[in-house]
């Protein structure tokens, strides 16, 4: 089983050149986007085309060189951050995995913008599979006991979820074909994004 490791992700992230670690983070909110629209869906709030929009200037960014605007993402954020629940965690994990990634594309030189990215990449996953568990556990157990003991290993059953194990997977990966990219060829980081969203869509 793939455990979570962060000082291992930011090992990788640190060997890896500044644009390299722009297009780990904005491919992998780009992927998580879909947990806002999932919110949006259900709560009739928010803006998923904004959230879109700013990832769109992020990558605009890593052919121009230029900055990018955090406001739609706070925004959208802010909305998510009114509301409570596993649903409302995944949707503010996904905006706050987009406000890294685009820190990460303004200031590159910090590694910690990619690390953070993702690391709401893994709190996105963490909330979503807790939204759906628990709700289904609720449905399932009739009494109070047995529902205390199924959520008391809930944080198990995430763990090793097939969800989560595939998006470890996918992070790992990421950063392992960002690793034989050479420097510079911003044809084949560009790749990155089309090949990615094909297939690592989130929420498979």
């Amino acid at each position: 089983m793939i455990l979570y490791d962060e000082p291992a992700i930011q090992e990788k992230l640190d060997r890896l050149p500044n644009s390299h670690r722009s297009v780990f983070a904005l491919g992998q909110a780009e992927r998580w986007i879909v947990a806002y629209e999932q919110f949006v869906h259900v709560v009739g709030e928010g803006d998923t085309h904004s959230l879109r929009s700013a990832i769109q200037d992020g990558w605009n960014a890593i052919i121009t060189g230029g900055r990018v605007s955090l406001e739609k993402v706070e925004a959208q954020l802010a909305i998510a951050e009114q509301h409570t629940g596993q649903l409302a965690e995944a949707a503010q994990a996904a905006a706050f995995c987009a406000c890294y990634a685009l820190d990460a594309t303004n200031d590159p030189g910090k590694c910690e913008h990619a690390m953070f990215a993702a690391r709401w990449v893994y709190n996105a996953i963490d909330a979503w599979l807790g939204y759906e568990l628990g709700s289904a556990l609720s449905r399932e157990t009739s009494s109070p006991k047995a529902r205390e003991v199924a959520i008391s290993t809930l944080d198990d059953k995430i763990a090793a979820h097939p969800r989560m194990q595939r998006e470890l997977q996918i992070i790992e990966s990421a950063l392992e074909e960002l690793a034989s990219i050479p420097q510079g060829n911003v044809t084949a980081l560009l790749a990155c994004r089309t090949r990615w969203a094909t297939a690592w869509p989130a929420l498979d």
